[in-house]
Formats: C-alpha cells, structure tokens, sequence
C-alpha cells in the first residue's frame, strides 16, 4: 500500500479525522515520516521552513484532515540570580542550538 502524503495544510477550523502527535524538534522539520495515533504510517512534505504548531492542520492526498497535536516532552527551568548570570546561561544553552523561553524574572 503506497505511503499516503501530506504536502499542504487544510484550514485550522477543519473537521479532523486524525491526529499526529509530535514533539517540538519533529514540529520544525518539513519532511519527514511519522505514525498517527491510529497506528498508520504517513510522509509529510511540506515546503522549506514551514514550522507546525499544536493545531495545526494538514491535509493528506487523500482528503482526511490530520490535526497536530504536541507531544508531552520533558522541560527543564533554570532560574539565574542575576542578569549576568542569566546570559552566561543563555549563551551556552544558545550555542548548543537548544529551543529555549526567557520569562520575566
């Protein structure tokens, strides 16, 4: 059976017949296979940089509707005493190319 496809996004407010759920370094990605909850195997091709988010809809080629959902994934909070130590922080987490948040305080 051939690998159906999804190249292109259907509208947020779509009726969904599947979910693909996906962490955030699977989200930045553009092409890629992946398993959808229901256990069927598919191939995303979307256009370069496109970045997916919770919500998100796509269409495959065979007009079901696949909403995104993102995967629980473990996170990590670091609190600096100071603003110099927050950005030696940000700087060697920066240079590892590791999606991070700064919040207030």
């Amino acid at each position: 059976m051939p690998l159906k496809m999804a190249t292109q996004r259907a509208e947020r407010h779509a009726s969904v017949d599947e979910i693909l759920e996906l962490s955030f370094e699977q989200r930045e990605r553009s092409r890629f296979r992946a398993e959808l909850l229901g256990g069927e195997e598919i191939g995303v091709d979307l256009p370069n940089g496109a970045l997916l988010r919770q919500g998100d809809r796509l269409l495959l080629d065979d007009g079901r509707v696949i909403a995104i959902e993102a995967a629980a994934e473990t996170l990590m909070e670091v609190r600096a005493r100071n603003a110099v130590q927050l950005t030696r922080i940000a700087y060697h987490v920066g240079n590892r190319h590791v999606p991070m948040q700064v919040g207030a305080g």
